[in-house]
């Protein structure tokens, strides 16, 4: 009997591997729950030894320094979230050439090959952002004004993206976006920018990610002002601003996900395997409705996967959810962490829960999965 495949297969299962998480910074609770991801992934494989590592603040030059690090420090596989396109293109080409697999979470950068990217369609999320602050302008009978839009830097993928969205989502209307004012993330700054905007008489501002929102949120409880504040990701802050009114919606992703399938999809490509399997959807929140109620459709964002030299370059994730709205939580793959109904850990009480459409995509990426809008109850807190 020849059992040279299942020998190969149990050294292959039983080889330890190295794999760095490197983000973009250490300042959002959103990279701190890609690393709770990745750990849960690592202890279930039991064959990763992992460690997070990233710039004390947006930098290219200490980002290419800690993928350099890594390498040096015996690597297997990197999980990068690129801080801009370009920037570190020459590290990952050293690293790739040294056996180094590159998997993207969040943000990728423009060198190739690499594993796979997992990251949320940010241009639809953008797009969402936009659509949720006219109709809630519109249901203040606002029409027409200025709109001031934060952001990170002009390089970085996923907020150059978000951006883009946004401002899709006003063309045909009277509304006038601003110059977006970039602060990298920090939330002080982002508040200072925000406050700018609203002395300029801007009716609405959007947050293109954690700090950001969080500066736009406390720039308008500040100011009293009755402007519109939509934001990007999710954290303890955040969500005290939604609840106080001070923010009236934000999107959510699954960072914890992008982790976890990263992980996943590293130590297939080290195995020589692909990135078969279900990939659970990110998850949207914002200004909404009813949670018994489906709402009106309207696109949803969910795990991109896009694929590189290791034949992940297909859609993989649940193939059985069609284009059409669905309550959230009721989905095969559903937003991870939802119970669909009160007291679910991502629509925490007093939040209200309204579903929109689901997109399966086609060729390279997959958008998939349910996503929900929530926003304050009406006469209820937290």
């Amino acid at each position: 009997v020849d059992n040279t495949a299942e020998d190969n297969e149990d050294t292959a299962s039983s080889e330890s591997y190295k794999i760095f998480l490197i983000t973009m910074d250490q300042m959002d609770q959103y990279w701190t729950n890609i690393d709770a991801g990745c750990k849960k992934a690592a202890e279930e494989l039991g064959n990763v030894e992992y460690q997070w590592t990233a710039p004390d603040v947006k930098d290219d030059a200490k980002q290419i320094e800690m993928i350099n690090n890594a390498v040096a420090n015996g690597a297997n596989a990197i999980l990068l979230a690129a801080n801009g396109p370009e920037a570190v293109n020459d590290a990952l080409k050293e690293a790739s050439a040294a056996g180094v697999q590159i998997v993207y979470v969040d943000s990728p950068a423009n060198f190739t090959p690499s594993v796979a990217t997992f990251s949320t369609d940010n241009t639809a999320a953008g797009k969402t952002a936009g659509q949720t602050m006219i109709d809630q302008l519109a249901a203040k009978g606002i029409t027409e004004g200025k709109i001031g839009i934060v952001s990170v830097n002009a390089a970085t993928a996923s907020t150059v993206a978000r951006d883009d969205g946004f401002r899709s989502a006003f063309e045909g209307t009277k509304f006038e976006l601003q110059e977006s004012q970039y602060c990298d993330g920090d939330a002080a700054r982002s508040k200072d920018a925000a406050s700018a905007f609203i002395a300029d008489g801007c009716v609405g501002v959007f947050g293109c990610n954690e700090g950001s929102t969080v500066g736009v949120g406390n720039a308008i409880k500040e100011s009293g002002a009755d402007v519109v504040g939509v934001g990007f990701d999710s954290s303890d802050n955040v969500l005290e601003l939604i609840n106080e009114g001070c923010l009236y919606a934000t999107m959510v992703q699954n960072p914890d996900v992008m982790g976890y399938e990263g992980v996943k999809a590293a130590v297939a490509a080290l195995q020589g395997g692909t990135a078969d399997g279900a990939v659970p959807p990110a998850a949207v929140r914002g200004g909404g409705a009813d949670p018994g109620d489906p709402g009106p459709a309207r696109h949803a964002h969910g795990l991109r996967v896009g694929g590189g030299a290791a034949g992940m370059g297909r859609p993989v994730g649940p193939r059985a959810v069609s284009r059409r709205a669905v309550r959230h939580g009721s989905a095969s793959g559903a937003v991870s962490g939802c119970q669909g109904g009160p007291g679910c850990s991502v629509c925490p009480a007093g939040l209200a829960c309204e579903p929109v459409s689901v997109g399966i995509g086609r060729g390279t990426f997959l958008f998939s999965g349910p996503a929900h809008t929530v926003k304050k109850k009406q006469g209820r807190g937290l």
